[in-house]
């Protein structure tokens, strides 16, 4: 029979063996497919008050995770087809000598109660969040509103040219009009993303420019 949704609002899938190290918080579902930021958001702040030691994977892995689909085999990926925002938390053991203290059950429990009960905040439809995002760190992630809206912008022109052209007489001119725009959309975003997502490029840039160091800070949004 079919799944219905239901009243089914969020959803959180828990995957850890006894006594992990860290939380890895998966978010990337089938078709790079992601929760409404504030469900994540908020059970990062939750467990950092219970010193659970949480983590993202960093936002070059999460692309290539997403460009792989790999986000298909998540538990969660389900609940995301059905609309219904959802998140795994995966318990890690860390090999070697930096593997720090063990998550006791209490505080996973814990966390997940705190999510719960900050959920009745939280349900106004979510609209005051992300649906597409790369996070950063622990309470920091780049919007696509850094890279792509003015991505936008700047294919109007292209956009333009291609309605005045007898494009659907003429697919050489509507593939090479397309590959125009992705090109353009790479060109003008991949700066920003690649600034965002490197603080070595950025200590770079400003050694090479000492005066505008300031500005030259990876650009991100921060969780309070």
């Amino acid at each position: 029979s079919a799944v219905r949704r239901g009243l089914l609002r969020q959803a959180v899938v828990l995957q850890t063996p006894s006594k992990p190290n860290t939380l890895l918080i998966e978010a990337e579902g089938i078709n790079g497919m992601l929760p409404n930021q504030d469900i994540v958001n908020v059970f990062m702040l939750v467990a950092g008050k219970r010193a659970v030691p949480c983590e993202h994977r960093e936002a070059w892995a999460s692309v290539y995770h997403t460009i792989r689909n790999g986000g298909v085999h998540s538990s969660h990926a389900p609940f995301l087809e059905l609309h219904v925002p959802a998140f795994t938390v995966r318990g890690q053991r860390k090999k070697g000598g930096d593997r720090g203290g063990s998550v006791e059950p209490e505080q996973i429990a814990q966390s997940l109660e705190g999510l719960v009960r900050s959920m009745s905040n939280a349900l106004q439809q979510l609209h005051h969040s992300f649906n597409f995002y790369f996070f950063t760190g622990a309470r920091s992630h780049i919007s696509n509103g850094l890279y792509l809206y003015p991505v936008f912008a700047m294919q109007l022109p292209l956009l333009s040219f291609l309605w005045t052209t007898p494009v659907f007489r003429d697919i050489r001119s509507f593939l090479v009009g397309l590959g125009a725009i992705a090109a353009t959309v790479v060109a003008s975003g991949s700066p920003i993303f690649f600034l965002a997502t490197s603080t070595d490029l950025a200590s770079w840039l400003g050694a090479l420019a000492p005066g505008v160091a300031g500005d030259l800070r990876p650009p991100a949004c921060l969780h309070r």
